[in-house]
């Protein structure tokens, strides 16, 4: 639809119309527009230049429609649409200015915004920047700090948190103090603060300590952060844990030194066989080199099961002689040599010990103990002995720490162990071969010595001689067996008892055990013994005894003694009971030949008394022949010669004939009597108990004593040497009684008993000093003694002065073997 010019501006007008007209006019056309569907669409546009142009073209067709209305509308409107052309004009050139303007404002605007675009692309470039440098300090694997100027915490990143095991909620405004772990001294940390608030950077190394204790080591660079005015504002301290390095740092070193140690300890094992000077490189190592406070090495002694302390160190000095032996069952780790391995135990004060014990005596600052058997071949040398002062601090990061005793440090101590052990086990070897050669050397020189005498006393100093050159010993004494119940001491030295002192071994636990078993027996330390008795005096701390056995029995007892513990030991028995033995071998060739010699010398004055004897018999068969028979035949021949003289006197010669036939009678009666004297003929023809019947009954006649002869189990006929002893027995006993006893009663008693024949002499005499008459020569008592043992048997005699005094003669007798004469 077209619209005339002057239309639209007449239309264009009514726009500037005043507000009730406008109002009015825009109603109506709105009722006109929305009859119309076309209207419609041109009203949605809600633009005011396009509302317009609708208005115009639909007030141009109203016009034509309705007249009427145009005229009401239009003319009184004429006169205002002219009065707004003025104001039209004025308008647009107000406008023109006002675009003008625009046109400027929106240049500048223009460059406003490209400015600010350039801002914003830069903003977005630093933000990304601020951005990626957070995500990177967030992610940061080192811990980051910043502290203000007053040294509190404002900000940390997680690695920071993870480290220190705090929260980073935790660490805000906290001084970094907290993880103080007092490893550093002042003056570290008075040079690290006179360092950073000088404005320079600092860098070194802390120990800390974490929220749950442990140390950690980290590497740290501590930056001041100066502003404007130059003044420090912050601190930014970038943290590296360097724990995992520093524990490989010092598992390398730790390895390295073990290293040279096992070098050191086998270049001293390969270069000497000197045992103490290998110990005491190996203690001189552990304590300076590894830094173990304490420890000890045993020697192991399998055959007594027993160990020794051969060094230690870290012991209180006035504690160190308490402990010298221990047995494996009263040792703490047992298990250590039982199964040879290393023990470990965390704190040993848990440990049950017995009074002496290493542990009891332990500074109370040491609570692990680790146990290290020392081996060789197999076989236990001994055991190490390490301590510390905890059990394990795996946190502990410092040097002075002690040692932790882990899986690599028990590997390494093992190791070290074998080591000491070969060491152990070649200097044995090669003591025992200098040993064994001097002990031999010894011992050939000791039995060719104590072979060139059979002097008793020679023999037993010679043998102390030879055992002071084998074995360090205080005191000594050699004991002599008198009978089976008393010993009694021949030689002496040092302390103790004398010689001539008598012992009695059931009177002392400690040698009734060496007579009874046969066997030596050394207490290396007596106070650590629990059967040793304190046999002489309390400073006695070592003893060994060594019984002198020869053919089986023995003989004597050795004893030697030491005031120190551990003086006399295992080694230094059995080098004793090889030279006792020698000695003992001495000592029983001495006393054979003291007993041949005093056989020798019985034999000697058994000769000289025989002809002692026989002279004396002689002289009394002479005598009796001269006194008795001769007189006798002297009277007989003269009253021969008398009857000579009458024989033509039938009477007198009959009378002399009677009185010659009496002194026949005297003479044939007295030599029967020197006969029964001599040997009666009794005992040939009726045997011993006839013949001593009748031996008491003459004796008891002649000498008016009263004598009980009584004999049980004896039926039969003795062999002749028998009866022939036992008759000259009994003869010289009741011959001894008449000459000294004084005695009113006399009982003999023969009996035969088992295989045993028994006599016994007895009286209620005087009695006698046996041993005094048995030393002076007595021969009547020499002699039954010689009878007896010729026999196999024995003889002895008892008596107590006042009490009366007994024989007792005792022979073995077979019946089944014995063969009568």
């Amino acid at each position: 639809m077209s619209i005339p010019r002057a239309g639209r501006k007449i239309v264009s007008n009514l726009a500037e119309l005043d507000s009730p007209f406008r109002i009015l006019f825009y109603t109506t056309i709105t009722g006109i527009v929305v009859e119309s569907l076309t209207m419609l669409l041109l009203l949605l546009v809600g633009q005011v230049d396009s509302l317009i142009e609708v208005v115009i073209d639909i007030f141009f067709t109203v016009t034509v429609v309705f007249p009427a209305i145009y005229l009401i509308i239009v003319q009184p409107l004429r006169k205002q649409i002219q009065d707004r052309r003025i104001a039209e004009v004025a308008l647009k050139i107000a406008h023109a200015k006002l675009e003008r303007r625009v046109e400027e404002r929106t240049n500048d605007l223009a460059k406003s915004n490209a400015a600010l675009l350039e801002e914003i692309a830069t903003r977005k470039k630093t933000d990304e920047k601020v951005r990626l440098l957070s995500t990177a300090l967030q992610s940061a694997a080192n811990g980051i700090v910043i502290t203000g100027n007053d040294g509190l915490i404002v900000w940390c990143n997680p690695a920071f948190s993870q480290m220190t095991g705090y929260s980073i909620d935790e660490l805000h405004g906290q001084n970094p103090r907290l993880l103080k772990s007092e490893c550093h001294d002042r003056a570290f940390y008075k040079c690290m603060w006179d360092t950073i608030l000088e404005g320079d950077v600092w860098n070194g190394v802390l120990i800390n300590r974490r929220k749950d204790g442990s140390y950690y080591a980290e590497e740290q660079t501590i930056t001041p952060v100066i502003d404007e005015q130059g003044n420090i504002s912050n601190f930014i301290a970038i943290k590296q844990d360097i724990t995992n390095r520093r524990n490989a740092e010092q598992e390398i070193r730790q390895r390295n030194l073990e290293l040279v140690t096992l070098n050191i300890v086998s270049t001293a094992v390969s270069r000497s066989l000197d045992l103490p000077e290998v110990l005491a490189t190996l203690q001189r190592v552990l304590l300076d080199e590894l830094g173990i406070p304490g420890g000890i090495i045993h020697y192991y002694d399998e055959s007594h099961d027993c160990l020794y302390v051969a060094t230690r160190w870290g012991f209180p000095v006035e504690k160190r002689a308490r402990f010298i032996q221990t047995s494996v069952e009263n040792y703490h780790c047992p298990s250590a040599i039982r199964e040879k391995r290393p023990t470990f135990v965390p704190d040993f004060r848990q440990l049950p010990c017995f009074p002496g014990s290493p542990l009891e005596l332990a500074p109370l600052e040491w609570r692990a103990c680790l146990c290290v058997p020392l081996l060789a071949d197999g076989k236990v040398q001994g055991v190490l002995d390490l301590f510390s002062l905890e059990d394990s601090n795996e946190g502990a990061l410092p040097s002075s720490s002690p040692p932790r005793f882990n899986g690599n440090d028990i590997n390494f101590f093992n190791a070290l162990g074998n080591q000491v052990g070969i060491a152990i086990h070649n200097a044995h070897l090669y003591k025992t071969e200098q040993q064994a050669r001097k002990t031999a050397d010894i011992l050939r020189a000791g039995s060719a010595a104590l072979s060139q005498t059979l002097e008793l006393d020679t023999i037993l100093e010679t043998l102390l001689d030879y055992l002071a050159q084998l074995i360090p010993f205080d005191h000594a004494r050699v004991l002599l067996l008198e009978d089976e119940n008393q010993f009694v001491v021949h030689v002496a030295r040092g302390q103790g008892p004398k010689p001539g002192e008598v012992y009695s071994p059931s009177s002392n636990e400690t040698i009734q055990t060496v007579v009874t078993t046969l066997k030596g027996l050394v207490i290396p330390d007596t106070c650590m013994s629990q059967t040793c008795d304190r046999m002489v005096c309390d400073h006695i701390r070592s003893w060994m005894g060594v019984p002198m056995v020869a053919g089986g029995c023995l003989i004597g007892l050795c004893v030697l003694e030491g005031n120190k513990p551990g003086l006399l030991n295992s080694d230094h028995l059995q080098m004793a009971e090889a030279l006792v033995g020698q000695a003992a071998v001495g000592v029983q060739n001495a006393q054979l030949f003291d007993q041949m010699s005093a056989g020798r010398e019985r034999m000697q004055s058994l000769s000289r008394r025989l002809v002692d004897v026989q002279e004396s018999e002689r002289r009394y068969i002479a005598r009796e022949l001269h006194d008795e028979t001769g007189q006798a035949l002297a009277s007989l021949m003269v009253g021969l010669e008398l009857l000579e003289q009458e024989a033509s006197k039938p009477e007198a010669v009959v009378t002399g004939l009677s009185d010659l036939s009496k002194i026949v009678n005297d003479v044939l009666e007295n030599l029967h009597r020197m006969a029964m004297d001599l040997r009666p003929a009794s005992l040939d023809h009726l045997g011993l108990v006839a013949a001593l019947r009748q031996h008491i009954e003459a004796f008891g006649e002649k000498h008016d004593y009263k004598i009980q002869f009584e004999t049980v189990g004896v039926s039969e006929r003795l062999p002749s040497n028998i009866e022939t002893a036992f008759y000259r027995i009994v003869q010289e006993a009741l011959t001894n009684v008449v000459k000294h006893a004084q005695a009113t009663r006399i009982d003999v008693l023969l009996e035969q008993r088992d295989n045993r024949l028994i006599l016994i002499v007895e009286d209620n005499g005087a009695g006698f000093d046996f041993k005094e008459k048995l030393e002076s020569g007595r021969l009547g008592l020499v002699g039954m003694r010689e009878r007896a043992e010729m026999l196999g048997g024995s003889l002895e005699i008892e008596s107590v002065a006042g009490k009366g005094t007994t024989v007792l003669v005792e022979v073995p007798f077979d019946q089944g073997k014995a063969q009568v004469f």
